[in-house]
């Protein structure tokens, strides 16, 4: 409880900001695209994950995506492999649900961050839009989700 009072602000600060239109960091700049040195870097990995707000949409990533993220991880953690998806207890069936359908349909079905919240069977109030946005943002960075560019499916 004291945890959640004490966080509720800057949750609520990183909500908002992932609303407006465009991407914000961490400090408050506006952040473009524009820093991918190659192709895939707008797709996957950490360039492609700062710029994922609620009304981006992603899709399961290819296989060459994924191996491309995997690389820049390994090679931004210089050489120390990163931790995978970690989430709460509580969230975690939802959370699988979640992935495991995004994955299991084709590269060319996408959705919005804000309507990955309809893929669970069961709707667990735990699974709030921090939850969502913070999941994807990890899932691109990991490689597992794509994001799809404008004019793509």
């Amino acid at each position: 409880e004291n945890h959640n009072r004490r966080a509720f602000m800057p949750r609520m600060t990183l909500i908002h900001r992932a609303r407006i239109a465009g991407s914000i960091d961490n400090v408050g700049n506006a952040t473009t695209i524009s820093t991918a040195t190659q192709p895939l870097d707008k797709l996957v990995g950490p360039v492609a994950a700062s710029t994922v707000t609620f009304s981006t949409r992603v899709r399961a990533s290819t296989p060459q995506e994924r191996e491309h993220a995997q690389r820049m991880l390994i090679h931004d953690a210089g050489g120390n492999n990163s931790p995978g998806l970690n989430v709460r207890e509580e969230i975690a069936d939802s959370i699988m649900e979640i992935v495991g359908k995004v994955k299991a349909a084709s590269s060319t079905t996408s959705y919005r961050v804000v309507d990955l919240r309809r893929l669970v069977d069961k709707s667990n109030p735990m699974v709030c839009d921090l939850a969502l946005l913070s999941l994807v943002k990890r899932a691109v960075e990991l490689g597992a989700f794509a994001v799809v560019e404008l004019g793509g499916a």
